[in-house]
């Protein structure tokens, strides 16, 4: 499986990939929603919407829209412990309610049940939703794109892991 983060102006081009490969592409099209699968560009769609819009509860009438629009393809569900970020240089201050966030993207992921779910992220330290162990040499975003501090260093996200039972989501 393969899958984007936006960019549906050069999905066309995975028809000649899929081709030679038969991948399974998923396109990622939150910013212009699912319409463009019309021209059958993608074996699935994924939405990027994993948080909740300020401070309101997180819902599931994104999915349930994609998954209706997707008339049984299928479709990629994000699911994301929280979102914060905080740097300057590339335009980006600014913080999603998350207090319960992840316990309930998985309850509506049960009742949902979509083809596929995307844990956002592994290792995003900038967006500070990463669940991976935190790798000191890939903080570039942090060291070099004037973030007032570091949010990152010294606050490891494993605990979120311990939310499976072993099965998923090792270091």
């Amino acid at each position: 499986m393969v899958f984007t983060f936006e960019g549906p102006e050069s999905a066309s081009d995975w028809h000649d990939n899929n081709a030679r490969t038969g991948c399974f592409f998923v396109l990622a099209i939150h910013l212009s929603g699912p319409g463009c699968l019309r021209a059958r560009l993608a074996d699935g769609l994924f939405s990027w919407a994993g948080w909740p819009n300020e401070n309101t509860d997180m819902d599931t009438f994104v999915d349930a829209s994609y998954m209706q629009f997707l008339n049984g393809m299928p479709y990629m569900m994000p699911i994301s412990p929280w979102f914060y970020t905080n740097l300057p240089g590339y335009n980006k201050n600014w913080l999603w309610r998350g207090d319960d966030l992840w316990y309930d993207r998985w309850q509506q992921a049960l009742f949902l049940r979509p083809e596929f779910i995307e844990i956002i992220s592994w290792n995003d330290y900038g967006e500070s939703h990463y669940i991976g162990p935190v790798r000191g040499n890939a903080l570039g975003a942090i060291n070099t794109v004037r973030a007032p501090f570091n949010y990152v260093t010294g606050m490891p996200h494993d605990a979120w892991r311990q939310f499976f039972d072993g099965q998923c989501c090792r270091d």
